[in-house]
């Protein structure tokens, strides 16, 4: 994310955080509304300070602020109780870039290819009045940003992008394989860096891990419609991750 977005996004945490703390505490007498709203206001100062401190600084020091960032959407993600697996979005979808719906409670309609979501913090992704949730940046919503072409067509474009980044570009696994059964999709990174393995916490739970997140990102891309992790493992320096269109995994 650049420098203009981390502030725009800041901004946007913020105002979004203070009329949340607002509505909570006068109209609605909720004192989760309010610490969620709390919640948002300090992830939106903490994108502000980065959006601010990022000119001339270190690799180190932007990878520690980034970090911070990136644990505080997670005591989010986990002071909300999300539990629901996030349905990654493609860039057609959003009409900025690939994004991932968090949805803040079982999904009533789930979103379709031709379903258009605003690039917001909070969405209504469907007609039903639990069709709302969070519409965050991943690992992969960056990834996606440092190849030289668009992905190509499942699943050989798919493949090439994704061993293109994964091996190559970041550097976090020596290989890469895609195995394509029925409506499943299994990619298999070996060599694995101790980095990209994921831990048991709300963020992995919905989200997954780093890998998981690039993975589904560049699927979403190239099939052109949304896309869920049903699930992932690790063993040693070999992680596997399961990929499904949303709707489409058991």
């Amino acid at each position: 994310m650049t420098r203009p977005r981390f502030s725009l996004t800041g901004l946007i945490l913020l105002v979004s955080g203070l009329s949340m703390v607002a509505v909570s505490l006068t109209w609605l007498a909720s004192g989760e509304g309010a610490i969620t709203g709390i919640a948002l206001v300090v992830l939106g100062l903490v994108l502000i300070s980065l959006s601010r401190a990022s000119s001339g600084m270190s690799d180190a020091m932007a990878a520690l602020l980034t970090m911070s960032g990136y644990e505080n959407i997670e005591r989010l993600v986990e002071e909300l109780g999300l539990s629901e697996r996030a349905i990654y979005l493609p860039s057609a979808m959003i009409r900025r870039g690939p994004r991932a719906l968090l949805p803040l409670a079982m999904p009533g309609t789930l979103p379709s290819a031709d379903t258009t979501v605003y690039d917001r913090l909070v969405v209504q992704y469907g007609s039903g009045p639990s069709d709302v949730g969070l519409l965050v940046s991943t690992p992969g919503s960056g990834a996606i940003d440092l190849l030289s072409a668009d992905v190509g067509d499942y699943p050989e474009g798919f493949e090439n992008s994704l061993r293109t980044l994964a091996t190559g570009t970041i550097e976090v696994a020596h290989s890469v394989e895609v195995h394509a059964l029925e409506a499943k999709t299994t990619v298999t990174f070996r060599g694995v860096n101790g980095d990209s393995a994921s831990g048991d916490s709300a963020m992995h739970r919905t989200i997954g891990s780093p890998l998981a997140a690039i993975a589904a990102t560049l699927l979403a891309e190239s099939l052109g419609r949304p896309v869920v992790v049903v699930s992932e493992t690790q063993s040693r320096s070999v992680r596997t991750v399961h990929l499904a269109p949303a709707g489409g995994h058991a």
